[in-house]
């Protein structure tokens, strides 16, 4: 869903690109195809498929057998201003992704977890304050709903259907539980064209925490 990029061989002529037709042989021939959105453990790098939302702090990011650790070295409002936001590509007409959150070094004030990436955009999020964890759901209208969390790991989705336009979130707590209504996902000029899923840490009150994300799983639906 959005804008995908795309690689063409071109050629100038008098002055002006052309790209010109395939090549039979490439056309008829055996095409490798490399896939657009995919799972991964989050332990041994990322792939091809990922993309950070902008150019990445390597020295805030850190993967080992436990996971990717993304920590934070600034104060911010809401997700748009964080970074080191690692994201995928959503897929229609509808897909679901999982991740695994671990925020045993979270500080009180900071969120980490799982979002759809857009200028109205929507999270869900493993969170601290000074009286332990929670689970938060929040849009760019401020947050929305929150539960009390006993655990300092958790398990996190989100489902996009683009049917109608919307995400749903959820945490697993003997099943799936959702957390919060359907946010409405809307394609303005504000941020980028379409919505990406995204995995997030950032801080409202104290530099320096950090959350590791392990075990994302895509899942896609055929059209």
């Amino acid at each position: 869903m959005g804008r995908i990029p795309v690689l063409a061989p071109m050629r100038w002529e008098n002055d002006f690109p052309v790209v010109p037709p395939l090549p039979e042989s490439f056309r008829c021939g055996e095409v490798q195809v490399r896939p657009m959105v995919d799972s991964a453990s989050l332990r041994d790098g990322i792939g091809s498929v990922w993309q950070w939302n902008h150019e990445p702090h390597w020295e805030l990011i850190h993967q080992d057998e436990n996971g990717l650790r993304l920590t934070t070295d600034r104060l911010v409002e809401q997700l748009p201003q964080s970074v080191n936001t690692l994201t995928q590509r959503t897929f229609g007409p509808s897909c679901a992704v999982e991740v695994t959150v671990d925020g045993t070094d979270l500080n009180a004030g900071d969120f980490a977890g799982l979002c759809a990436l857009q200028g109205c955009f929507g999270q869900i999020a493993l969170t601290r304050d000074e009286s332990g964890f929670a689970l938060a759901m929040t849009t760019h209208e401020g947050e929305q709903v929150r539960v009390a969390w006993s655990d300092a790991v958790a398990k996190l989705r989100a489902e996009f259907d683009f049917r109608d336009d919307t995400v749903r979130f959820f945490y697993k707590d003997h099943g799936w539980r959702p957390l919060g209504d359907a946010h409405r996902l809307y394609y303005l000029l504000d941020h980028f064209m379409g919505v990406r899923a995204g995995l997030f840490c950032y801080s409202t009150k104290q530099t320096g925490g950090s959350a590791v994300f392990a075990d994302f799983v895509y899942h896609k639906e055929q059209a």
